[in-house]
């Protein structure tokens, strides 16, 4: 029997209709039928991740994340994708709340990136200051002597520019 996917989403909402469309785009369906059942919770409002890993906010989105893993379980689903990666920080608080299996971005990028060059050495993290000061892909890359690296000030000011200012406002990215 086909596998129920659930979806914590809206963190962001437009990383979460990207997952969607990527996940129809790549299945290999010929009919309605064949696709891939989901059931998505956009939690639009779930505290700000990156304000509350900087210490700017104090309302911590990693109870609110249990939750909503919590209510995609008792809706049957098999299994939980989280399309943020900031928000993987708070993986451990998800796990403690359910008991189906918990696809982690961070572990599925790391895979990847060493299937893709078994020798790999370094790889360069374009992200949110909550993704680089909460060290998830330092952990999960360092695991296998793969160093991290980021970008100096000025340019992480422009990668926060793309995300915030570009692709969390729905445009295109323009890089400078």
């Amino acid at each position: 029997p086909a596998k129920t996917v659930g979806v914590i989403g809206g963190v962001g909402s437009l990383a979460t209709v990207y997952f969607l469309q990527k996940m129809v785009e790549m299945t290999d369906a010929d009919q309605d039928q064949s696709h891939i059942d989901t059931i998505t919770l956009n939690h639009a409002t779930i505290p700000d991740r990156t304000a509350f890993l900087l210490g700017k906010s104090s309302r911590d989105p990693g109870p609110v994340l249990a939750r909503d893993a919590l209510k995609l379980e008792a809706l049957g689903v098999d299994f939980i994708v989280m399309p943020c990666n900031t928000a993987h920080y708070f993986t451990q608080k998800i796990l403690d709340a359910i008991e189906v299996p918990f696809l982690s971005i961070i572990e599925a990028t790391v895979k990847a990136a060493r299937l893709r060059d078994p020798e790999l050495k370094a790889v360069g993290l374009l992200a949110t200051p909550g993704t680089i000061s909460s060290r998830v892909y330092h952990a999960a890359f360092e695991r296998y002597g793969i160093e991290v690296k980021t970008p100096n000030a000025a340019d992480q000011d422009t990668v926060m520019r793309i995300i915030y200012d570009q692709v969390k406002a729905g445009l295109p990215p323009d890089v400078p």
